[in-house]
Formats: C-alpha cells, structure tokens, sequence
C-alpha cells in the first residue's frame, strides 16, 4: 500500500458523468492496489458551498500529498480547468507526475474557446494525457507539443445482471440533466406529434435541470400525463428503471462518452 494516486475530481456526491467514471474505477481492483484517493474538489450546490468544497479539497490535497506518486486529474469546462490548474501547478512544484484526464462534449467551449491558452498550459505541463475517444485524441493533438502523451481510454461500462422478475414498461427513459446541450425539449416535442397514437406510453425523464421548463413545455402541447420527471436518481431506483423501460433516447447535441448510453447497453436497454 506504499504507492499512492491523488484523484482530483468532483465531490462523490455531486450528480454527473465524471462522477459515474470515477464510481466504476472506485470499484475496480486497481483503485486498491494503487492506493487511490479520491479529492473531491466541487460540488452542485450554491455559489458558498462551492468554495468551501474547493478550499476543503485543496487543504486535504496538501495534507496528502507526501508520499504521493501520481495526481490523477479530471476536468471538463472552463471553470473546471481553471479550478484544477491549481493542483497541477502544486504537483508540479513537488515534481510529482501528473494524469490529466479530459472529460468534455465540445470543442468550442473549452480547447477552441476563449480559454484556450488555459487548456494549451493544462496539457502541456501534463506528464499524461487521457481523453474518451479519437476524435478527441485528434483534436487535442494541435494543441499539445508533445501528442505521444495522449491517450485514448473509453469511459467504462458497468456491468448489469439481467432480472427475469421486472416487466417492460411502455415507457421512453431520459436520463441525464436537462438542458438545451441535452436537447429534452425536442424529446417532448416529438414524442407529442405521435402521443395520440400512443396514449398508453411515457417518457421518464430521470435527471435534474430544467424540470419546471420542461414540466411546462409538455403541459403545453397537452402531454403532461405522459410525462413524468423523477429528478436525480441512483441505487435501486437508477436500476429498476433501467431495467423496466423499453426504450433509451438521449437526443444531445454534443457529448464526449455519455455514462448514459453506457448504462443502457449494459442493461440492453435499446
């Protein structure tokens, strides 16, 4: 148990897909054998719990940081860039190696963006690269001075044991924050053009977000007991309802390796 991985990433309960990526390596047998930390640095609270969450996550990162043979870094968008250049500049002030690990849906908004310069200094002081799938291999690959530190790692698939006891429901499963980038709206407004021909079916919108919105949206185009909105689910409820509906569809305008589809096909969830 000497070796020793500072993972900086969100707070364990904070709702999100780096969350979930970091969840399945928590439970894997390398977690263990290298003596993984998890550093949750941020949490989806109010504008105060953030900071104190940050602050809290950097002192306990300095407490442990002797000793430490790797810092494992997760990051998406701007903020969260800037927030975790902090723990890269510390590590690499005790020389200490550093993973970075690329989490983020859109080019434009992170290493095409007005931050760019940021995510340019981010990787290349990184000793490793990790990004979630080849195309963005390629597109970090103009940035980096040295491409040979990228590599591709695919978000990992949990694995689901298949139960004979649920039924299908009629339903059509969301899962996943409701925002414009999500496209739910477009979901709601489909479905509403083919409702009359299929009262008996659903959408279960599982996530938070806009639900009041969307909850307006689908009253509008007279389909509200179609729709139902459980907000952040997980546990036993996340699988039963994997397990129960009929259909997954995640109508998103960009996504970097979505938890979601992950889940679906491990619950073979078309």
């Amino acid at each position: 148990m000497k070796r020793k991985v500072l993972v900086v990433a969100p707070h364990r309960k904070t709702r999100g897909g780096i969350t979930s990526v970091i969840n399945s390596h928590e439970k894997s047998a390398c977690w263990e054998k290298w003596n993984c930390v998890w550093i949750g640095t941020y949490v989806d609270r109010n504008a105060l719990l953030k900071i104190v969450f940050f602050l809290q996550g950097l002192i306990i990162f300095l407490l442990k940081l002797p000793g430490t043979k790797i810092v494992h870094i997760h990051f998406s968008e701007s903020t969260s860039a800037a927030r975790k250049y902090i723990f890269i500049w510390i590590s690499k002030l005790f020389n200490i190696p550093v993973i970075v690990h690329f989490h983020s849906f859109s080019a434009e908004t992170t290493i095409s963006g007005k931050r760019k310069d940021l995510y340019k200094k981010i990787f290349n002081k990184a000793d490793a690269i990790i990004v979630l799938s080849n195309y963005w291999k390629k597109q970090v690959e103009e940035i980096v001075i040295k491409p040979e530190k990228i590599k591709v790692i695919y978000n990992p698939c949990p694995v689901a044991k298949q139960k004979s006891d649920l039924e299908k429901q009629k339903t059509i499963l969301f899962a996943g924050t409701l925002n414009e980038r999500k496209g739910y709206s477009d979901l709601i407004k489909a479905f509403s053009k083919i409702a009359v021909q299929f009262p008996e079916w659903k959408i279960v919108f599982a996530g938070n977000g806009e639900i009041e919105l969307a909850s307006k949206l689908s009253n509008s185009l007279n389909i509200s007991n179609n729709v139902v909105f459980k907000g952040w689910i997980s546990g036993i409820e996340k699988e039963t309802l994997f397990y129960t509906s009929s259909i997954f569809c995640l109508p998103s305008y960009a996504e970097g390796f979505p938890m979601a589809v992950l889940d679906a096909w491990a619950f073979g969830l078309p």
